[in-house]
């Protein structure tokens, strides 16, 4: 093989080189924001959860109270009954 296409091909594997060194640190910069991106999504998870939970329990303390307010009234109304029906 002549000299120069011997350069050519030493060019060219150089510049592949350089691209494949290139594309290795892309791929790596990548690996690394989606790796941050799923430990901050494991890490706030917890948080997610108890604050779900927190307003699930807030509105069955509203639907609790709620409740207490017709059983009053159920119980109110079933005793005047009653006595209506006493009289």
């Amino acid at each position: 093989m002549s000299d120069q296409k011997i350069d050519m091909i030493l060019t060219a594997l150089n510049e592949f080189k350089g691209e494949f060194v290139e594309f290795k640190k892309e791929n790596k910069e990548q690996l690394n924001r989606i790796e941050e991106a799923v430990i901050r999504l494991e890490e706030n998870q917890p948080q997610d959860i108890t604050a779900m939970l927190s307003q699930i329990n807030r509105k069955l303390d509203d639907r609790d109270n709620e409740l207490q307010v017709l059983n009053k009234r159920l119980f109110k109304t079933e005793s005047e009954i009653e006595r209506l029906t006493r009289q």
